[in-house]
């Protein structure tokens, strides 16, 4: 999984993630953001988890949820969860590779750490949370 993030010129961070991994970005931007307290809460999370890995944990965001299960983290958009029948219309297909990824907790623990450290030396240790 291949990931950067830049300072926009607007101001913005942004964390952008190699395809098939975009959605993560997309969790990171609109959900975490820039919220230094939160993250700490889900590495914690994550470690939890990680120690001990019967556990189903799930945080329900605005626009992505995050399910942390079996060893593995899955973000996936709230709009792509309700039933498709089981056959669509020929030429018809649903794009959703911007719409769920997944990887190990291990992976997103690293991502998580970089994007933290990331916003901290932007922002600096002290500021508030934008």
């Amino acid at each position: 999984m291949d990931y950067e993030f830049i300072a926009e010129p607007d101001g913005s961070l942004k964390a952008y993630l190699s395809m098939g991994h975009e959605a993560l970005g997309h969790w990171l931007n609109d959900e975490l953001g820039e919220d230094l307290d939160a993250g700490a809460r889900v590495l914690a999370l994550l470690s939890q988890s990680e120690a001990n890995p019967d556990t189903v944990a799930s945080l329900p965001g605005k626009i992505y949820n995050l399910t942390i299960a079996d060893g593995e983290v899955e973000v996936m958009a709230n709009v792509v969860q309700f039933e498709f029948p089981d056959e669509l219309e020929p030429d018809m297909s649903y794009y959703d590779d911007e719409q769920m990824s997944g990887c190990g907790i291990q992976d997103f623990m690293m991502l998580l750490r970089n994007w933290l450290a990331f916003v901290r030396e932007e922002r600096g240790p002290g500021v508030a949370p934008i």
